[in-house]
């Protein structure tokens, strides 16, 4: 696996949908899936895989009829979708369960506004299970997450953090959806901003879930791979990131040289900035006081 020798500690995130291309109907099977994810798990060698249920909208799907749906990004898609296609998403559930005999697997559900939302997709992950102990199959302890990316999961972290072993924050489209930006309209682009206020507290609010329910709270997306926003989020209490295998070596050298307590103190003066380019400003001065600036 190229993350692992970019000096990863595991996979944060796999996009299953990728399974998805160019398969056809086969790429949905149970069997066919299995034999995907046990062969990322296997080139992991013991490093915990994190996979991201299905995020594609119903005009994806292999063999579904939705061609004259409409392909918006606020429609079915995600765990939305995965509900409304149960004949998808238990195939999938099936899978996974039986490929965590493989090594450490977490699961993660994109896409979800709230909590009745991420009781439905454990309830059919349960039910996925007791199909296989129908089998005689043995079911391993799998810890299920949540993608905060939508600003209603992220401002009820506290109840999410209740029944969810884990938090991946997706930052992309985190900041599109709560700036009602579309990052790639030219037009308002410059309006994508991943440092304004309104981010900065949601960060808070869900690093402070995680941290008072003692569940691990992961950052991806592209501020994750950011050198220069990389001690904002230590100093908010982030501690996990997930980034592309290259933009691996930077970030660990970034992190080495940090001081946390530090990191916490350029954080709170972030938080009170009025501006995005406020924080900005003193994320650049921080980062050139120390010892290497990359």
């Amino acid at each position: 696996v190229r993350a692992t020798e970019h000096g990863a500690e595991g996979i944060g995130l796999f996009r299953s949908e990728f399974l998805l291309a160019g398969g056809g109907r086969a790429a949905l099977t149970e069997d066919s899936q299995f034999a995907a994810y046990r062969r990322l798990i296997e080139a992991a060698g013991g490093s915990p895989v994190t996979i991201r249920t299905f995020d594609v909208s119903e005009t994806h799907l292999p063999g579904h009829a939705g061609g004259d749906a409409p392909r918006a990004p606020l429609g079915l898609r995600g765990v939305r979708l995965s509900l409304a296609f149960d004949e998808v998403f238990q195939p999938q559930m099936l899978a996974l369960l039986r490929a965590a005999a493989y090594g450490p697997l977490r699961i993660m559900f994109p896409f979800v506004s709230g909590l009745d939302e991420l009781r439905a997709a454990r309830s059919a992950l349960a039910r996925a299970a007791d199909t296989l102990r129908g089998r005689g199959e043995h079911v391993p302890v799998v810890p299920i997450g949540v993608m905060i990316e939508v600003p209603s999961a992220a401002l009820t972290a506290d109840l999410l953090a209740d029944e969810a072993d884990f938090f991946s924050i997706g930052t992309n489209d985190l900041i599109q959806y709560s700036l009602a930006v579309d990052r790639t309209d030219d037009r308002v682009s410059r309006l994508y901003q991943p440092l304004h206020p309104a981010i900065l507290r949601m960060l808070r609010i869900v690093s402070r879930a995680g941290k008072r329910r003692g569940i691990r709270v992961a950052v991806c997306g592209e501020m994750a791979a950011d050198p220069l926003l990389l001690a904002l989020l230590v100093g908010l209490g982030l501690r996990e990131f997930s980034m592309a295998p290259t933009a691996i070596p930077l970030a660990k050298q970034v992190l080495r040289e940090m001081r946390a307590d530090e990191a916490a103190h350029v954080a709170a003066r972030a938080l009170r900035a009025p501006t995005a380019a406020g924080v900005e400003q003193l994320l650049h001065d921080f980062l050139a006081l120390q010892p290497t600036t990359p």
